[in-house]
This record gives structure tokens, C-alpha cells and sequence, in this order.
């Protein structure tokens, strides 16, 4: 049996003194796991690289962006336009423990200032 797995991590640390890195850890939430041992939510946590410096990664290998709690996302914001960068990426990779067609990949996705995650649009240019 092939096991799949999705990890996360942010492509940079934010600069975040320790009430507000508090703060969004309480607005992340406490993570419950399932039988399998992998988060029944979005599986990230908040993680601190030396003082006032913060990242996002998912290390249970069950990460999904796109269940970050809104309100996080909200508080973040703010965060990153203090950082003074256009956005966070998260990237993503998808791997698995047997070569099987289809089981690797992986990807980005964004979070602005105003808090809104955001998701790439790919297009594929169909040769002539």
C-alpha cells in the first residue's frame, strides 16, 4: 500500500513580537489528529526561528492550505504588510512513499495583507 503525504512551509519568516505570535497561534488552533496520526484540520502550526521571528509549516504530512481558519488569516494580514512584502507564499509538496503515476507534485499558494489566500490559476499554452 502507497502512502501519500502533503507537507507545507512558508518561503520566509515574519518579523512578529510574541503577543501577536500568540495570538495567532490561538486563532491557528489546537490540531486533532485522526486514528492515521495526520490533522483533521489544515495541519499547520506556527513556528518560532530566535526571537520575533515566525514562520507557518505543516510537518504532520497532512497539511491543507485551504482549511486555514479565516480568522488567522484576517490577523495575518496585517503581519505581513508590517513585513513590508506584496505576500507570504506557502509552498506545497505531494509525495509519496511508492513511485506511482500521479504521486508527486506540489505547488504555491499566496496569502496578501488583506488576508485573502489565494490560490494560482495555471494556464497551459496549446502549441500551434
Amino acid at each position: 500500500m502507497a502512502n501519500y503525504y502533503t507537507t507545507s512551509t512558508t518561503d520566509t519568516c515574519l518579523n512578529c513580537d510574541d503577543e501577536e505570535a500568540d495570538k495567532l497561534r490561538a486563532l491557528l488552533g489546537v490540531l486533532e489528529y485522526d486514528a492515521d496520526g495526520c490533522a483533521e484540520e489544515h495541519g499547520f502550526e506556527l513556528e518560532q526561528i530566535g526571537p520575533g521571528s515566525i514562520y507557518l509549516v505543516a510537518k504532520d504530512e497532512c497539511s491543507d492550505h485551504d482549511l486555514l481558519p479565516d480568522a488567522f488569516l484576517a490577523a495575518l494580514g496585517p503581519v505581513i504588510q508590517r513585513n513590508e512584502i506584496p505576500y507570504l507564499e506557502i509552498g506545497y509538496a505531494h509525495t509519496c512513499d511508492k513511485a506511482r503515476p500521479g504521486s508527486h507534485g506540489g505547488g504555491y499558494a499566496r496569502i496578501y495583507p488583506n488576508g485573502r489566500l489565494v490560490n494560482p490559476t495555471i494556464t497551459w499554452e496549446v502549441p500551434s
